[in-house]
């Protein structure tokens, strides 16, 4: 059985039977985290996209894909509370890798992952003026697209600032 099978097998259990992806995530999203003591709504989403990414990204429908770009207001609006930590980083990432794939128009969490990814590199190369202008635009530009940040204060200092930012896109690893 090769990883795809297992991956299939496992993964109709953990989503309480559900087949399509479409009803994988709306059996997510509706899923109240405090009544099912081992179940995680972040972990769940992880597998999801996981999934899609390294398995089934034919069965990735537009209504499907509309649904994942609006995925941090969506759980917002539901639970109350901005997505974070671990492991948002990782969905992030696999969106992002998704829409290019998918030849997306980039969308606002693109934009700001490849922002970001400019400034680590500025900062790497020890260009701390071109990672300073990539951070304070793009800490305003976190707060014009996404309701979580919209009132986020972000540092005038630029190291205080890209490691404030770096809350948001990364978790252990640096």
């Amino acid at each position: 059985m090769g990883e795809k099978e297992k991956f299939d097998e496992e993964s109709k259990g953990y989503f309480d039977g559900k087949n399509t992806y479409n009803q994988r995530f709306k059996y997510i999203v509706k899923m109240d985290e405090s009544g099912h003591s081992v179940f995680s709504k972040k972990y769940a989403l992880y597998v999801l996209i996981r999934g899609l990414l390294y398995f089934h990204k034919d069965e990735i429908s537009n209504d499907l894909w509309k649904e994942l770009c609006v995925l941090d207001e969506t759980l917002l609006d539901k639970d109350g509370k901005k997505p974070g930590g671990h492991p948002w980083e990782l969905i992030y990432k696999y969106l992002e890798i998704l829409a290019i794939e998918r030849k997306e128009e980039r969308g606002a969490t693109i934009e700001a992952l490849e922002q970001y990814g400019e400034a680590e590199v500025a900062d790497c190369e020890k260009n701390y003026e071109r990672r300073d202008r990539i951070t304070e635009e793009l800490s305003q530009f976190m707060r014009d697209k996404f309701e979580a940040v919209k009132d986020a204060e972000f540092s005038e200092d630029g190291n205080l600032r890209f490691e404030e930012l770096q809350k948001y896109f990364t978790f252990m690893y640096r």
